[in-house]
């Protein structure tokens, strides 16, 4: 049986790797090949998949070797019914483990850096508070994470509007629409609408066929409701924000939140940025490496909003000093 793919054959090389509890993942590797270009490990957002940045991928191509993953529960690897502990933040954690293992390979000693999207930002969060010798052990010269879901803890002034926002955000989740005639058909649905309203049509289009699997006639989410619902719900608790301070100190990270003053709309993962930053920075004792910047005018989906701007950050990235002598 031929496994789904949400980056066409013609587009990447696919190299499947074992994850966490044996889970079956699809990493990428984005043709043409740039084999003597730095490598960028890129984490895709909850309910999105790999492919849903493909033309982000087009604009990062001819500078770097990029690599990008479907995490568990997405796009074409794996999806596991949501039981016990199968949509944590520490399984989500393990799994980028063995990518970065597996990127490190591909690397072969060329500069591996790693840029994630909401989900996968919190995953790598997660994997250095809890478990920073195997972060270590990968060998990332950077890092570039953009509004980690990182819930904080009950004693927090913000805990309140993130548990209200999370609560609401669980239960139309699970109740989201799942079943389209195809691509087309879920493009028209978000069109114009809440997170997705600033993206672009390249954009759009790529995420619904990134993220729709044949079945029948028509096409379904290949990451299920049921399972996106399960990691927002798993991911609204505070341990990985309790653990920060194992981050590895002389790792570089550039930590990026959207505008603050985006309304009651914003989102909770928004004002929880500047949160996660001034914590990561004061817990490890190394400010200089844990730099922040927030984007006027963006949401949560500002990669996709703003293409230009992720290109220049992850471009930053590459060039920093700090990251250069890792």
């Amino acid at each position: 049986m031929s496994v789904f793919r949400s980056i066409p054959a013609g587009r990447a090389d696919l190299i499947p790797v074992s994850g966490h509890a044996g889970l079956r993942l699809n990493l990428y590797r984005l043709r043409p090949h740039q084999a003597q270009a730095p490598v960028v490990l890129f984490g895709h957002a909850c309910g999105f998949a790999a492919g849903s940045y493909l033309p982000l991928f087009d604009r990062l191509g001819a500078e770097m070797d990029v690599l990008a993953y479907d995490a568990r529960g997405h796009g074409g690897s794996d999806v596991p019914p949501p039981d016990g502990d199968t949509y944590t933040a520490e399984s989500y954690a393990l799994d980028l483990a063995a990518l970065g293992a597996a990127a490190a390979t591909i690397a072969a000693g060329r500069p591996l850096y790693f840029v994630g999207h909401s989900l996968n930002a919190a995953a790598m969060l997660r994997l250095g508070g809890c478990h920073p010798d195997r972060l270590r052990s990968i060998g990332f010269r950077g890092l570039l994470l953009f509004e980690p879901p990182v819930f904080p803890s009950a004693d927090r002034p913000e805990h309140t509007e993130c548990r209200e926002k999370d609560t609401k955000l669980i239960a139309r989740t699970l109740n989201r629409r799942d079943r389209f005639a195809g691509p087309d058909d879920l493009v028209a649905l978000l069109t114009g609408r809440g997170l997705f309203r600033h993206l672009a049509p390249e954009f759009l289009q790529a995420h619904a066929q990134a993220t729709l699997r044949p079945a029948g006639e028509g096409v379904v989410l290949a990451c299920p409701p049921a399972v996106e619902s399960a990691t927002f719900a798993a991911f609204g608790e505070d341990s990985t924000f309790q653990r920060l301070g194992g981050f590895p100190a002389e790792l570089p990270v550039h930590l990026i939140g959207g505008d603050p003053d985006s309304g009651p709309d914003r989102n909770w993962t928004t004002i929880m940025a500047p949160v996660l930053a001034e914590r990561l920075a004061s817990a490890t004792g190394a400010a200089p490496l844990k730099r922040f910047t927030q984007l006027p005018g963006r949401g949560h989906l500002m990669v996709q909003e703003d293409p230009a701007t992720t290109h220049r950050l992850i471009r930053e990235l590459l060039q920093s000093p700090d990251s250069a002598t890792q």
